[in-house]
């Protein structure tokens, strides 16, 4: 016995060999009260903060308010309503994957299949060898560990790449085919803080990094309404990518939201929002991977991303700086105005471009 009370110790480790700070905690439901403290004796040899009972709907109340890290559930029959109980187990537990381990009657072995037709993911048979027990019970928490922590990891990177680029990467896994360049007409949204070097020298590094952080997240939120999505962020702004089949209109609808939620946010004084400009050009880009094995960026390249850059330099605060192309895509709209062109020449470009400012809208409904 005391050998198996030391593999029970090892086990309640998560398989490292470091003893766990925190409890595991098992619920035990078994109908036969003789049995329950049996397996309920085992299962707390492991360090478990066992939570012991009969099969009954009232408990799941309590398991809502505090899911544990595995059910043991005694299956003596193969009658619907266990198979009613396994679903609502899970579903009280908020998880699909909450391990659920069956306790079969030694007498009944038969029903070895029905434990896993009715959603058990395990099972061991009663009277059985307690070492038996703990192993199966461990080998499931631990994976149910490493479950929670992957998609702790999942939830975690998908804050720092676009909801774009997960999906592709959740549809289609092999890298290789999906990072090859292909062209495509795309509508691209700069925005940029003006005099952003003037400011990060006037005010302390934590409040600035503060606010800039507030400013850039309402004109995320704003990119996603519209349908668009964050390329990268360039510090002081981002560069976003529209490819609807609306994606010229999408654009100017979010750089006038932008505008609008900018108003919101605190700036450097009171009634006062941070001073920054936008640029939208459309046209052909190259969209693939950039970069080495090591790291990669799925991005966007080509000289009407450096034109749609270069107008967000003409922009001035508050201010949306389009192209001709962008202009002449959005000339259906009877609501969406514009200043007369004016003659600039973009750097890298010979040739003078026509670009338009857009107007503040004629009521209260927007563009």
């Amino acid at each position: 016995m005391a050998s198996e009370t030391n593999r029970g110790r090892r086990l309640s480790a998560s398989g490292t060999g470091a003893e766990t700070t925190t409890p595991r905690r098992v619920t035990v439901l078994v109908e036969d009260p003789e049995i329950r403290a049996e397996i309920s004796a085992v299962v707390s040899q492991l360090g478990c903060v066992v939570n012991a009972g009969p099969m009954h709907l009232g408990r799941l109340q309590a398991i809502r308010r505090s899911p544990p890290d595995a059910f043991l559930i005694g299956l003596t029959t193969s009658a619907p309503q266990v198979t009613e109980f396994c679903r609502l187990v899970r579903e009280a537990a908020d998880s699909p994957h909450v391990p659920v381990l069956a306790v079969i009657p030694d007498s009944i072995p038969d029903l070895v299949h029905e434990a896993f037709a009715v959603g058990c993911d395990d099972y061991f048979e009663w009277p059985g060898d307690p070492v038996v027990v703990r192993a199966r019970l461990m080998g499931l928490i631990e994976r149910f560990d490493h479950y929670n922590r992957l998609e702790r990891i999942r939830i975690n990177l998908a804050r720092y790449i676009s909801p774009r680029i997960r999906d592709l990467l959740e549809q289609d896994v092999n890298l290789a085919r999906l990072g090859q360049p292909k062209q495509q007409d795309v509508c691209i949204l700069f925005s940029d803080i003006r005099g952003f070097t003037a400011l990060a020298q006037d005010l302390a590094p934590e409040p600035l990094f503060h606010k800039v952080s507030q400013h850039l997240g309402g004109q995320v939120d704003a990119v996603y309404r519209y349908g668009g999505y964050v390329d990268k962020f360039g510090g002081d702004g981002i560069m976003a990518v529209f490819d609807a089949p609306t994606q010229a209109s999408d654009a100017c609808h979010c750089a006038h939201s932008m505008i609008e939620v900018a108003s919101l946010v605190p700036g450097l004084a009171p009634g006062v929002p941070l001073p920054f400009g936008i640029g939208i050009h459309r046209g052909p880009v190259l969209i693939g991977n950039i970069g080495s094995g090591q790291h990669l960026d799925y991005s966007v390249l080509g000289n009407h991303v450096n034109i749609a850059a270069r107008l967000c330099g003409y922009a001035d605060s508050r201010d949306i700086v389009v192209s001709q192309a962008v202009r002449d895509a959005v000339s259906y709209s009877p609501t969406i105005r514009f200043s007369e062109p004016e003659q600039v020449t973009l750097r890298g470009l010979s040739e003078s471009s026509s670009i338009y400012r857009i107007l503040p809208a004629l009521d209260d409904d927007g563009f």
